[in-house]
């Protein structure tokens, strides 16, 4: 089924039996993705890369593609008892950074939010977070800085991935902050607007002979 320009989805539950592991592929920043997530019932199951994380951690292993193409009954039960554990143990590890953004508590599987670029969509704006090969990957991408920790060992002690400060409404973040660049290297500049739904910028060069910009925030120096 197609997903919205606003990230929502939805699909009939008729002749389908619980518990359901859903997988979203697509393409944002460049980037292919592919997320999942699990739900237990008719509601909200929400798809993004913190629930592919629980998930992950549920089952015990990131390969989440032969599940999803051969459902084991056996298997998806096992995800379904250790899924609520799973999902405490990720607002754990992340519960400085997701405090930062006011979800401390959010559960980022069952709880509804908007793609409004605040609060836990704010902090999927500014960190990537996947799973692969037995590690799991965290990016704060206006540090550009990133760490890696074996999946079998995340679950221990906590972590702050976001280093920049979280400004109100309104405002406009840009990453990376401080990028050192060549003459004739490229950089490629990310901007939110935090809370709007409206997310076009204009991007200039201030400094006389300091490079080109495109319209996407491609910079040549």
């Amino acid at each position: 089924m197609p997903i919205a320009a606003d990230g929502s989805f939805s699909f009939g539950l008729n002749g389908l039996t619980a518990p359901f592991i859903l997988k979203a592929t697509g393409t944002a920043n460049g980037n292919n993705l592919t997320l999942y997530s699990f739900a237990t019932a008719a509601g909200v199951a929400n798809i993004n890369p913190l629930s592919s994380l629980a998930v992950v951690l549920a089952n015990g292993s990131d390969d989440l593609t032969s599940l999803y193409n051969s459902p084991d009954p056996v298997k998806m039960h096992a995800i379904l008892n250790a899924l609520p554990n799973a999902i405490t143990n990720v607002q754990t590890v992340l519960q400085p950074t997701l405090a930062k953004f006011g979800a401390a508590t959010v559960n980022f599987i069952s709880d509804p939010y908007a793609a409004n670029h605040q609060g836990l969509d704010l902090l999927l704006d500014m960190a990537a977070i996947s799973a692969g090969n037995g590690i799991v990957t965290i990016m704060d991408k206006p540090a550009n800085k990133t760490i890696q920790i074996p999946l079998n060992s995340l679950m221990p002690g906590s972590i702050d991935i976001i280093s920049a400060p979280i400004s109100s409404a309104g405002s406009v973040l840009v990453w990376p902050t401080l990028p050192a660049v060549a003459p004739n290297e490229t950089v490629n500049f990310t901007a939110v607007v935090i809370g709007s739904a409206n997310q076009q910028v204009t991007w200039s060069v201030v400094e006389g002979n300091g490079g080109t910009i495109t319209k996407t925030g491609v910079y040549t120096a």
